[in-house]
């Protein structure tokens, strides 16, 4: 029977061939499931010898597919030969037993199987059934990650091999110690046996063999940073085993080319193997190779900044290596280790009892199993301490995790906030440039007719006229300077570039600039101007700022203000705080148009009384520089009564 393994996780992880549980000529030992049904009906229909039953056992158990079932058989050819002194039944029974924990994943059942096999072959001095023993155990000790007992193991079944010209055996005794120098980090020694392992199979002409082989060296010569090679070597594995359909290796070389590219700097070639690998790990069901390529993906798409497919594919390989992990099995197995050692010790007495009948011999062996229960009660917990501190590093490793996701998760909320923030920022952008170059086309035009006007009037000598252009000239470049101040004073705003520097200004300086500013403006339209404050009070605000805040909300008041009307500045204090109101006896304004007064991002098409126009970004200024000097804002208004703007600022003088 031939299949994959994979020992732990690493970037790159070379393969390892299972040989049957015998071996015939040069081939391994296959599974026939026709052959077992035809025996289980044979065994079924009719009563047998002894002898005949067991070796018909033997055969049922060789060949089933299913594990339980040649488990099933298996305990029966022990049970037969337990009454018969059978060591060769005996051998095959625990043998087969063992290979078939092995394939249910039972790893500690399994060795112990296999050990009894090796204990019954030493008996038997069979060296052929003692170098298949060793390599059972070998493989067991690999998949546990116990390498330098799985080492162990394989090179004692390549002595054996060697020594009976066992070329099938030895050419797949030298590729699984490869795997296990490799596991170590010993590229030399790993390279070594991979390539004997190769020189083998290509005499036996087994092309699966050499492929793994090849595939093997190709993951040394990655390590040793020969790419090119490396490449080389796996491609061609890949090649040969898509002709004999090995899904299983082709997922597990896969992945290792992933690797490959992703140490080229490629990660579009590395995703595309590793989801090559993905794929057929899903459609057959192996978990080794989708916890593999799973963690391979996450971190590609992480290096793309593609935290969804990351996160997604994380998830994944924390799903399927949870599942994997068994770490009270492995502590098992690695107790069992003491368990063969006496095994082994206790054939050896058994024999020396044969041999000599000594029973000072019993008294020595007695003495060493008080020893070695001993020494496993202080495995024991040597072992029991090493768990407490793998599962303090899962429970780290788990909060890392958990860490983070939060990470992620709030840098996609952060993202998205900023996107939502943008995205006003834009449109109110759009908003402002289309009120400004609309509410400059009017000034701009009115310059462009009264200079036509003007060279009319100056060619006809009517002097008059051109008195007459000169005041409406006077007003368009007044409203256009006003309109650029208010724009620049926004603009630096926007920058955080406006000067802030607070000191003690009196109330009258700034009503009084104030008055004086608007004095014939208002015389213009017939309306009167006044105040009610405390001119000796003072404010600690920033003189420049504030005084834009008065001039807009004055000028704001004369343009919505029908003549004949009032407009008034009032001050005074109350609980710590200096109450300043603009009120005027305007036009006032609707609860809707109050809703978006401050907001530069409505459109607001209102005319003044004498048909002048805003942009609203007067309105946005005062609020900001108003918050800008530790103070706040209230408006009161009502349709055809007029309008009360109230700035309360902290009384600090």
């Amino acid at each position: 029977m031939l299949r994959f393994k994979i020992l732990n996780f690493s970037f790159f992880k070379p393969i390892s061939l299972l040989i049957g549980l015998f071996f015939i000529s040069k081939y391994a030992y296959t599974q026939d499931q026709r052959v077992a049904d035809s025996l289980i009906r044979v065994y079924k229909s009719s009563e047998y010898p002894d002898s005949v039953r067991r070796t018909i056992l033997k055969k049922i158990s060789f060949n089933h597919s299913d594990p339980d079932t040649s488990l099933f058989y298996a305990n029966l050819i022990i049970e037969s030969a337990e009454g018969e002194k059978d060591l060769i039944g005996k051998y095959i029974g625990f043998f087969s037993k063992g290979t078939a924990y092995r394939l249910k994943g039972v790893l500690d059942e399994s060795l112990k199987s296999y050990l009894k096999s090796v204990s019954f072959a030493i008996e038997l001095e069979d060296s052929l059934k003692i170098a298949q023993s060793y390599f059972a155990l070998g493989d067991v000790y690999s998949s546990s990650g116990d390498h330098d007992n799985s080492i162990e193991y394989y090179n004692r079944a390549i002595y054996i091999f060697n020594r009976i010209n066992n070329t099938i055996g030895l050419a797949t005794s030298y590729l699984n110690a490869g795997l296990e120098y490799y596991s170590e980090g010993k590229w030399e020694k790993s390279f070594e046996y991979n390539h004997n392992s190769d020189s083998l199979f290509e005499v036996l002409n087994y092309e699966i063999g050499q492929a793994y082989a090849e595939g093997n060296i190709g993951l040394v010569y990655a390590k040793q940073g020969l790419l090119d090679s490396a490449e080389k070597k796996i491609s061609r594995a890949i090649k040969i085993l898509e002709e004999y359909e090995d899904r299983y290796a082709i997922a597990d070389y896969e992945i290792q080319m992933a690797d490959i590219y992703h140490l080229r700097g490629d990660i579009p070639r590395a995703i595309e193997y590793a989801n090559g690998s993905y794929k057929v790990a899903m459609e057959d069901g192996l978990k080794e190779q989708v916890r593999d390529a799973s963690i391979k993906l996450s971190e590609l798409y992480g290096e793309l900044d593609n935290y969804r497919e990351a996160y997604f594919y994380q998830s994944k390989y924390l799903t399927y290596r949870d599942s994997i992990n068994n770490e009270e099995t492995i502590r098992k197995i690695a107790d069992l280790r003491t368990e063969f050692e006496v095994a082994k010790k206790q054939v050896e007495v058994d024999l020396a009892l044969k041999e000599k009948a000594n029973n000072q011999t019993v008294a020595i062996s007695l003495g060493i199993m008080v020893f070695v229960g001993g020494l496993l009660a202080f495995r024991l917990y040597r072992v029991n301490r090493k768990r407490n501190i793998a599962n303090q590093k899962l429970s780290l490793q788990n909060a890392e995790i958990q860490s983070q996701k939060e990470e992620i998760q709030a840098q996609k909320e952060e993202i998205q906030a900023t996107n939502e923030k943008l995205q006003v920022l834009n449109e109110t952008k759009d908003r402002f440039f289309g009120i400004i170059s609309h509410d400059l086309r009017s000034p701009v035009n009115a310059f462009k007719g009264l200079t036509e006007l003007i060279s009319m009037y100056v060619k006809e000598k009517n002097y008059d006229g051109i008195q007459e252009m000169m005041v409406h000239l006077d007003q368009s470049s007044n409203r256009l300077s006003f309109l650029l101040d208010n724009l620049l004073k926004w603009a630096l705003s926007q920058q955080g570039s406006v000067p802030h520097k607070p000191e003690k200004i009196s109330i009258g300086e700034i009503t009084n600039e104030i008055f004086s500013i608007f004095k014939s403006k208002a015389h213009a339209k017939n309306i009167e101007l006044k105040k009610n404050t405390n001119d000796e009070d003072c404010l600690m605000v920033d003189k420049n700022t504030m005084m834009t805040v008065f001039r807009n909300l004055v000028s704001n008041s004369l343009k919505f203000t029908n003549e004949g009307g009032v407009i008034e500045i009032t001050s005074e204090k109350l609980n710590g705080t200096q109450i300043l109101k603009v009120k005027d006896s305007g036009l006032g304004m609707s609860q809707e148009k109050l809703d978006i007064l401050f907001d530069l991002g409505v459109k607001k098409t209102t005319s003044g009384t004498a048909g002048e126009k805003g942009t609203g970004l007067g309105m946005v200024l005062v609020k900001e520089f108003v918050e800008m000097n530790d103070g706040s804002i209230e408006v009161e208004s009502e349709e055809g009564v007029g309008t009360t703007f109230k700035i309360l600022l902290p009384d600090l003088c």
